[in-house]
């Protein structure tokens, strides 16, 4: 089997998987090697101009523009709703739903897309299933199956033609147990694999972009907390509570005069903010100036503050942890005074905080704002001090005059009638009140007019006409879907909300791309990680560090494992085979075995010797790892993570060059390793 380009998308090549444009993925171009390839000749992969997509005999023509993932469409009582989904692949909670759009209940799946490859090939098929499913390839049936969630037999061998393929895969799940299907392709003579994400793209049509549109407007009602001030009823998803920075403790801090200029018009301070302007017409100014004024005046006497030093040595200190860290694939450059849509502009960041306390903050930035994006880097005093030196620069304060103390009464009755505390926590009566989502007269004016409501007390978001449209289909078929929680839709969300292929998007050696993140961990493993309590890093030697978002660890690595096919919790294992696991240690080794301990150590047992690239030890792999990608893993290392620096030990058949161990069987001997 030779090895084979596989075609990658040009258009839109980072929007996100489900359907809410614009959505940015990992989808980063590496090297793939098709299964049963050697995987020493795996091979680059280009950018590919549609038009060249388009090129050679094909019976089917792809999109003009493609766009990574397959579009999947869910139907149920003549309910319908599509997204997009990364990869031929669905799970479903028993009594749940695939979409919050449509009510728990039996539902049939429809995926359409396209899989290119640069070199005509012959695969087959063959799946993981629990109920019944057809595949066709280019309008000819390649696999029809039954199953109760094992995997399927192979269908009959089909030829991949040269460019895009047209893929059609009707799901019913079965009447029992969880829906589950997921799609292999197998090359001849060789094991199961997942077909590279990198190969798949949909046409999206205006079914998918109504859809999307309706998605993109359920997103923008939420993280916007729409519902703090309008009621939804009872069954909310939990979502619906997200928090704010809480006014306790605030004037402590953050400047008096920032605190008045972020009121008066957040968006100038940061261009893409989600809180509203909340004061209009000629008393504007006056009102947020006041409102700066009381909530100068709630301090927080025990609040913790944390060195700044501002001698060159920690701004170069700063310097070094700022790049160590990553902080540029969220935020512009320190000190940058210019706009970047791309990226947060840290200038306002001298005058925002108190002394202190921006050291502070970076060391726990969730301590006030719970569901707060800005990651948890478990940063020390210390290194928190040196990176606020660097972020405040010259240690200038600001030179804004503060707000008049005499407006702070006025500044108290504002924050109780004006609805600030329907999202900000402070101990206070709160007397704003305001019709609920349903009882809204009109979606075009109130919070969603074009223009500041000059006069009112009506926040203003400035929202483009984009999200105008969106909230607005939303709002005509959308607003029961608040009821439903779909972790795998959830977790689409927050992968870009917080900006996660920033750093995985396969590009940083030995970060994981996000694509595989999902079919890799273990859901509890990656609950933890994501989390931030994982105190012992599995590769230490890296300076990348992966910081802690704890807020939304738990829904993030459920909806992961379900955007691949997988439950959200992990199946039981069976105990350890001690005959297996004592074959399988001397497998591990360097007399008789694959010499693994030459990069990876065991338990407290180090590495002798590292030629290249040292290992994970392998103490933490049943803890971290999934058997299934373990063991494809083992297969075929480059055909799993193309950058990774793991030789392969089995050929195309899965035979070992140690015959002397189950007679070279390698599934056998992965097995043995694996106890």
């Amino acid at each position: 089997m030779r090895a084979a380009k596989v075609s990658r998308p040009t258009g839109n090549r980072h929007r996100q998987w489900r359907g809410v444009p614009p959505l940015e993925a990992s989808f980063a171009f590496g090297h793939v090697c098709l299964p049963g390839a050697d995987p020493r000749m795996n091979i680059r992969l280009f950018p590919i101009a549609a038009a060249g997509l388009l090129s050679g005999a094909l019976l089917f023509a792809a999109p003009a523009v493609p766009e990574p993932g397959v579009a999947l469409s869910i139907e149920r009582g003549g309910k319908s709703d599509v997204f997009v989904a990364p990869n031929f692949w669905l799970h479903v909670a028993e009594g749940e739903t695939p979409t919050p759009f449509i009510a728990p209940g039996p539902f049939t799946a429809t995926f359409r897309g396209f899989v290119s490859v640069e070199l005509r090939s012959i695969h087959s098929f063959q799946a993981e299933v629990n109920g019944s499913l057809t595949l066709d390839i280019n309008g000819r049936e390649a696999l029809r199956a039954e199953g109760d969630g094992a995997m399927t037999e192979p269908g009959g061998r089909v030829r991949l033609n040269k460019g895009p393929n047209e893929f059609v895969l009707n799901y019913t799940p079965a009447a029992t147990g969880e829906p589950h299907v997921r799609l292999f392709w197998v090359a001849r003579d060789s094991h199961p694999q997942p077909i590279p994400q990198a190969a798949i793209t949909h046409g999206p049509d205006e079914a998918l972009r109504a859809a999307q549109l309706r998605a993109r407007g359920r997103a923008l009602f939420i993280e916007h907390r729409c519902a703090n001030c309008h009621a939804v009823g009872a069954g909310g998803i939990a979502e619906l509570s997200l928090d704010a920075p809480a006014f306790t403790g605030i004037g402590s801090r953050r400047q008096p005069a920032w605190l008045a200029q972020w009121l008066a018009d957040p968006r100038a301070e940061r261009s893409a903010a989600r809180m509203p302007s909340m004061f209009h017409g000629g008393e504007a100014v006056v009102k947020a100036e006041a409102v700066g004024a009381f909530l100068a005046t709630l301090t927080d006497p025990d609040l913790s503050l944390v060195a700044e030093p501002a001698d060159d040595a920690s701004l170069t200190a700063g310097r070094e942890l700022y790049t160590e860290l990553r902080c540029d694939a969220c935020h512009g450059e320190p000190g940058a005074t210019g706009t970047d849509a791309e990226r947060i502009s840290l200038a306002h960041v001298p005058r925002k905080f108190t002394p202190g306390a921006l050291a502070g903050f970076l060391r726990s930035p969730n301590a006030h704002f719970r569901t707060i994006r800005m990651p948890d880097f478990a940063l020390t005093s210390e290194e928190a001090g040196k990176l606020a030196a660097l972020l405040k620069g010259d240690g200038v304060a600001s030179a804004e005059t503060a707000p008049r103390p005499e407006l702070a009464p006025l500044g108290r009755e504002l924050v109780q009638t004006s609805g600030c505390l329907n999202c900000h926590a402070l101990k206070l009566e709160n007397r704003f009140r305001t019709r609920s989502a349903a009882d809204l007269a009109s979606w075009e004016q109130g919070c969603l007019a074009v223009s500041e409501p000059a006069g009112t007390g009506i926040p203003h978001f400035g929202f483009s006409e984009e999200e105008r449209a969106a909230l607005q289909a939303f709002a005509a078929e959308g607003l029961e879907s608040l009821s439903r929680h779909v972790d795998s839709e959830y977790a689409a969300r927050q992968v870009e909300k917080l900006n996660c292929a920033g750093c995985h998007d396969g590009r940083i050696d030995l970060v994981p791309p996000l694509e595989l993140l999902g079919g890799k961990l273990r859901p509890e493993y990656a609950r933890e990680i994501i989390a931030g309590r994982i105190a012992n890093k599995p590769r230490p030697w890296i300076a990348a560090r992966m910081p802690g978002f704890p807020a939304y660890a738990e829904g993030i690595a459920r909806g992961l494992a379900n955007l691949h096919g997988f439950p959200a919790t992990s199946s039981d294992e069976p105990p350890v085979d001690e005959g297996l696991a004592e074959i399988g240690y001397r497998l591990v080794g360097a007399e008789g075995g694959f010499s693994c301990i030459s990069c990876h150590g065991i338990g407290p047992a180090g590495m002798p010797q590292v030629f290249e690239s040292a290992g994970v030890n392998f103490a933490l792999t049943a803890d971290r790892l999934r058997h299934d990608y373990f063991v494809r893993w083992m297969l075929n290392p480059l055909a799993v993570d193309p950058s990774s620096k793991m030789p392969a030990f089995f050929d195309e058949q899965g035979r070992s060059p140690l015959f002397d161990v189950f007679e070279g069987d390698g599934l056998r001997q992965i097995e043995a390793m694996w106890h």
